[in-house]
């Protein structure tokens, strides 16, 4: 049975390669969806938009769980920011990270005790991280990415 997740906006389902980064078999509408062909493994929403209630019923009627995706801290080179090529995506069952009434994953994460942190990953893990962060520093990679070397202006250099 293929695994499928569901989403009501349009906008969601034409990002490139989502499948892919969730690890479904197909991205569907609720009315593309057919029960017992398909097997829903959530219903996705854009971050705590408005149009998030919607999912959310659905999801809650249907025994779904409801998972919140929000751009990646680095999104893309593209010159348009809402430019349907990503590189990275964050998936939350939870909330979403800049919604301050209730914790996220990665609030949860960061919340751990120093022991359960540390327990989280290996030393193999630490050195990962390290590299990838010099290679973000080294590169000045953001979460837009098209935009040229910025210059701070001398003026500001004595602030």
């Amino acid at each position: 049975m293929a695994s499928t997740a569901l989403t009501f906006s349009n906008g969601i389902r034409s990002i490139r390669h989502l499948s892919e980064f969730i690890g479904v078999d197909a991205v569907r509408s609720p009315r593309e969806f057919v029960a017992g062909r398909d097997d829903a493994l959530c219903v996705m929403t854009w971050g705590r938009k408005s149009s998030s209630a919607q999912a959310s019923k659905w999801a809650e009627q249907q025994q779904i769980p409801l998972w919140y995706l929000e751009d990646g801290f680095i999104r893309s080179s593209s010159e348009r920011p809402h430019s349907r090529l990503t590189y990275s995506m964050i998936v939350d069952d939870t909330s979403v990270y800049y919604d301050a009434t209730k914790p996220c994953l990665l609030e949860n994460f960061l919340n751990l005790d120093d022991q359960e942190f540390e327990q989280s990953f290996d030393g193999q893990m630490q050195s990962y991280i390290d590299v990838c962060l010099s290679k973000l520093l080294s590169n000045n990679i953001t979460k837009y990415n098209y935009c040229r070397d910025f210059q701070v202006p001398a003026e500001w250099a004595n602030d």
